[in-house]
């Protein structure tokens, strides 16, 4: 049977084979991508924090959000190409850096392990998913869709039909997210306001899921 990937039971894993890692605490608002360069025989591991993966930088452009269980740069392990990806952690986030071979080593040799191989990889897939589901939504309900996309990559608790996101994931961030300009992203956000879709609960965007995912399904 196939388990979903938890970085606990893949440290537990590591740690029975006596393979070590080097544990770093990195602060917010730090891009990761000079570290992977001074370490191009690791890979890391985000065990903690919230990180926000750009595919324009310098305009801002967000192809995803990653939290704990994501491998960043896990492709580097088949063939050495720099990171397409710029990333940056918005929370102080806590990583383990773990070397390539150790890794190819653990998750092929043993039948027991391969489970790993498939979760890492769905996970890693899934944000290019949802990221193409996202570019080809109507226009008029990309953002709506975009907070239901959020929920999920995230792995936000829905608790009595409401999902709180991280303090740290500000409307800023999600405009940065989606793809529609800022006079049409802030026209929909009104718009979800004034519905009670979404609202502000001590700093933190609160979705009613019930009212988003019914908004959805009218335009899937």
């Amino acid at each position: 049977m196939i388990f979903q990937f938890k970085h606990e039971e893949f440290i537990n894993m590591m740690d029975q084979y006596s393979f070590k890692c080097s544990k770093r605490t990195i602060p917010a608002n730090t891009i990761l991508n000079d570290l992977a360069s001074e370490n191009k025989e690791d890979l890391i591991l985000l065990k903690t924090g919230v990180i926000a993966g750009y595919i324009d930088f310098d305009n801002n452009k967000i192809y995803s959000l990653f939290n704990d269980n994501f491998f960043m740069g896990y492709y580097t392990i088949f063939e050495e190409n720099p990171f397409v990806l710029t990333y940056k952690t918005l929370t102080e986030s806590d990583i383990l850096l773990y070397n390539k071979k150790d890794v190819e080593y653990s998750l092929s040799l043993f039948p027991e392990n391969f489970g790993f191989q498939y979760t890492i990889m769905k996970t890693i897939a899934r944000h290019g998913y949802y990221k193409s589901l996202l570019q080809y939504q109507n226009k008029k309900n990309q953002l709506a869709f975009a907070l239901e996309t959020l929920v999920k990559l995230l792995d936000t608790q829905i608790v009595d039909g409401l999902a709180t996101l991280p303090k740290v994931i500000s409307t800023t961030i999600i405009e940065n997210y989606c793809t529609l300009s800022r006079a049409f992203f802030y026209a929909q956000l009104k718009e979800l306001k004034d519905a009670g879709i979404i609202s502000k609960v001590q700093s933190k965007l609160q979705i009613n899921m019930h009212a988003l995912n019914a908004k959805n399904d009218i335009t899937r």
